[in-house]
């Protein structure tokens, strides 16, 4: 058998792709010739028997009944169209071709002999190759894969037509199947989706195109439990078709598209405010949980403006668990005043541990009287742990226009922490005093000198 695949580009404004074309050339799967005759070919008046069956004496005739299978036609053809060639190969006996039933019983000879001779006539058999014949009209409108054709060739002469050729021509498209869907990691697909232009709820399926036609899907970013779903691309399978939100396909088989996302907590209810008050206690963060289960930890970030200078870049000051709620800053303290040279901005950021994302940006402000100078530990309940070993550092670094220089120390004795200028010059004593074994912060605060590279310097017992 023959296949073909044909496409017509026109090229004008737009360009315009007509559906593939596909062409099977079908030969008999099942043949059966047989003679029909009277007395006057045998010089008998009596019934004749031939092939194992007996024939009533009545007419002259070779006879013979073809089966094409439709086997190799896919279950998804439509635009069915058929002809069927036959000629001669050599001689010029002429032939009918008949329609005949479809369930035809080739091994009864006497049932094909009737089918054939009360059968439809369709054209006579052609002298040669080359002319086909319509018989569209045959097949009903669709093709049973499991199903087949029957067609037969009467002759009025006994030495019959065993020089023909028959071959049956379908052509036929193919109809595809496509369906749209989301896919939201851990999620499902369910959501909205759009197929040319209309809104559907997804998965939406049963959309049907002849190949070599087009579909237009579009993606809408959703958001499920606070976690904001942004369009990524289209797959089909596990693979990547377009980054476009809204595309055209043209597919080749019938397939599912698939539009996948990526996750990022929202905060539209995170109630972000501030214990801020005393003037004499550090700054109290507080927030709501995240309706996500799949939120597994919040980051908080902060910035800092003192008087003119340039707004400080975000710090991250603090991670903490879900199912926290708050979080102490000990590096600033509270404020009831409405305005200070000190203003703070802090974000808390949802961790969606899911898709390992976090939220965007989100800050809020709040004034502060000022940073606390020194505080034993920033978390209270690290205040008794063991020190074993001499450490100091600073935080942030760079910094504009202070960082916080914490340091921890073995051994009980004077310590002192003095700040240098790049030529030597003593700028700033932080700590001059007794202290115990145990874990310390200082403020460096550059109000009144100008940018550049400063160094610090401990001096402690056993440093």
């Amino acid at each position: 058998m023959h296949y073909s695949k044909i496409l017509f580009i026109f090229f004008c404004s737009s360009i315009l792709i007509f559906p593939s074309h596909h062409t099977i050339v079908l030969t008999p799967s099942v043949t059966s010739s047989f003679y029909y005759c009277t007395n006057s070919t045998y010089g008998s008046s009596t019934n004749i028997s031939y092939g194992g069956q007996d024939y009533l004496n009545n007419h002259y005739y070779y006879e013979s009944v073809y089966k094409f299978s439709f086997a190799t036609i896919p279950p998804n053809a439509c635009n069915i169209s058929a002809t069927l060639e036959a000629y001669r190969t050599s001689g010029s006996i002429d032939g009918i071709i008949k329609k005949v039933p479809n369930d035809l019983d080739f091994t009864n000879y006497t049932a094909c002999y009737s089918a054939v001779d009360i059968g439809a006539p369709c054209f006579h058999v052609d002298p040669s190759s080359g002319t086909q014949h319509d018989v569209t009209s045959f097949l009903g409108g669709t093709i049973d894969p499991n199903g087949n054709i029957n067609f037969g060739v009467a002759s009025t002469v006994l030495t019959g037509l065993a020089n023909i050729s028959i071959k049956l021509t379908i052509n036929y498209d193919l109809l595809l199947n496509v369906s749209f869907q989301n896919n939201f990691i851990s999620v499902g697909n369910g959501g909205t989706i759009i197929a040319n232009s209309i809104q559907y709820n997804s998965p939406a399926t049963g959309f049907q195109i002849i190949e070599g036609g087009s579909i237009t899907g579009a993606a809408q970013d959703q958001t499920f439990t606070d976690i904001n779903y942004t369009f990524t691309g289209w797959y089909s399978g596990t693979s990547l078709i377009s980054t476009e939100r809204t595309y055209m396909f043209s597919p080749g088989v019938s397939t599912t598209y698939s539009a996948h996302f990526l996750g990022k907590p929202t905060v539209t209810n995170r109630n972000l405010h501030y214990n801020a008050s005393n003037p004499k206690q550090p700054i109290t963060v507080l927030w709501s949980e995240h309706p996500s289960t799949g939120v597994t930890q919040y980051q908080i970030w902060r910035r800092v403006k003192y008087d003119k200078q340039p707004t400080g870049s975000p710090a991250l000051i603090g991670t903490v668990n879900r199912g926290t709620f708050s979080f102490v800053d000990y590096d600033y303290a509270g404020t009831n005043l409405g305005f200070t040279k000190w203003i703070l901005w802090y974000d808390v950021r949802p961790y969606y541990s899911v898709e390992q994302t976090y939220s965007d940006s989100a800050w809020a402000l709040v004034f502060s009287n000022g940073p606390l100078a020194k505080d034993v530990a920033r978390n209270k309940e690290n205040s008794n742990e063991l020190v074993t070993e001499n450490k100091i550092e600073n935080y942030p670094n760079p910094f504009n226009p202070s960082t916080v220089i914490t340091y921890q120390i073995v051994n009980p004795g004077h310590v002192s922490i003095k700040v240098y200028n790049c030529l030597g010059k003593e700028i700033a004593d932080l700590v001059n005093e007794e202290q115990n074994t145990g874990k310390y912060k200082v403020l460096f605060n550059v109000d009144n000198l100008a940018s550049g590279i400063y160094f610090y310097r401990i001096v402690a017992n056993g440093y």
